[in-house]
């Protein structure tokens, strides 16, 4: 493991860092905090914090999304 202050989990996350910039990154319908993890890497070459969310209904199954809708994906973020 690296000195970076990135950490991918299968839950939210953050870094206790200070920086100058932080960028919320948010996956896609039915993706995960992992899909995000190129783009975090490339983020924090420049400096910049990135925090990840684990959006409801998402990162264990997807009968788990089923009662899940926009305003809950939107309120998470």
């Amino acid at each position: 493991m690296t000195d970076s202050p990135l950490v991918f989990k299968a839950e939210p996350m953050s870094s206790s860092l200070p920086v100058s910039v932080g960028v919320l990154l948010v996956h896609g319908l039915n993706g995960g905090i992992h899909d995000m993890e190129e783009l975090a890497a490339f983020l924090s070459s420049f400096g910049m914090v990135a925090e990840t969310i684990v959006l409801p209904g998402h990162g264990t199954h997807v009968r788990d999304m089923l009662p899940m809708g926009w305003e809950d994906w939107a309120d998470a973020v």
